[in-house]
């Protein structure tokens, strides 16, 4: 009898056991998920940017890190510093856009990059470690045309090198390198994301779209066509491998107008309601 029930304890004790390791495997193999935003440039419609950001944190959405590009690097630096995204729209809506576009005649540049170079002393860290939430920003190297990812030194100068578009500013400087506006080579950065180990990438492309054009009304309209196109096709090769990605109606935006900013706010807000509640589901699905 006394036998028969340790035997059937040793059962019973053997069955626990096997259980508990089985609980212990599934919850090891459950890997935190790494969500990374994806910032696109745009020059003033990076506004857009703000509203993308308000409509993710509302329901809860917070990344890991971001990667950014020309005005995408400029709204992640700020929004990484721990700003919430209410502050942000606050904050960039206190901008005087006719106020950065200084006319210089000296500098290999139609503006100068003083006015901007205040506004980043004066609300980022010099530092990419003092940031809360990692960040990168995309620069383009102008000696031999590669993507260079910044992580690490000076923040500042690394957010106007993504910044620095080339003949309206003059390139800047790190290590002796000329560097300028990522959105060169890389406008809507996906694939770094890919790199550093997103598991879901949420990126959001404000970037203007070909319309069919008049090719009496001018050169500049074939000119603006055709950068539209280029752009395109860069940001068709990378968009592939994002998750989501949010795309931004900013064609009827005017790049330089401050009237259009809080209407480029509501269009980034809009559009990422459309995919808000399928990404809910995909991040709980896949956490």
């Amino acid at each position: 009898m006394k036998i028969k029930r340790i035997i059937i304890f040793l059962l019973i004790f053997q069955i626990f056991i096997s259980c508990s390791q089985k609980q212990d495997i599934e919850n090891n193999s459950k890997k935190e998920i790494k969500i990374a935003y994806v910032l696109g440039g745009g020059a003033f419609r990076g506004y857009s940017h703000i509203g993308v950001l308000k409509t993710l944190e509302t329901n809860n959405i917070y990344p890991d890190f971001i990667v950014g590009t020309s005005v995408g690097s400029l709204v992640g630096a700020l929004y990484a510093t721990g700003i919430d995204s209410h502050e942000l729209q606050k904050l960039s809506l206190s901008f005087v856009s006719n106020s950065l576009m200084n006319f210089s005649f000296l500098n290999p540049g139609f503006f100068d990059k003083n006015t901007l170079k205040k506004l980043l002393d004066g609300h980022l860290p010099e530092s990419f470690a003092s940031l809360k939430t990692k960040f990168f920003a995309v620069a383009t190297n102008l000696n031999n045309g590669s993507p260079t990812l910044f992580s690490s030194g000076d923040l500042r100068k690394s957010v106007l090198a993504s910044c620095s578009i080339p003949i309206l500013f003059a390139p800047e400087y790190i290590k002796n390198i000329p560097y300028g506006d990522g959105g060169l080579v890389s406008p809507l950065p996906v694939n770094f994301a890919k790199n550093l180990g997103a598991d879901i990438i949420i990126a959001s492309d404000i970037s203007l779209q070909p319309d069919p054009i008049d090719l009496e009304t001018g050169k500049f309209s074939l000119f603006l066509q055709s950068l539209k196109i280029m752009n395109k096709s860069l940001i068709k090769h990378e968009e592939k491998n994002s998750t989501f990605i949010i795309k931004v109606d900013t064609n009827f935006l005017s790049s330089f107008s401050d009237k259009t900013r809080e209407m480029a706010i509501l269009k980034g807000e809009e559009a990422t309601k459309k995919i808000v509640d399928e990404l809910k589901l995909f991040i709980e699905k896949n956490s």
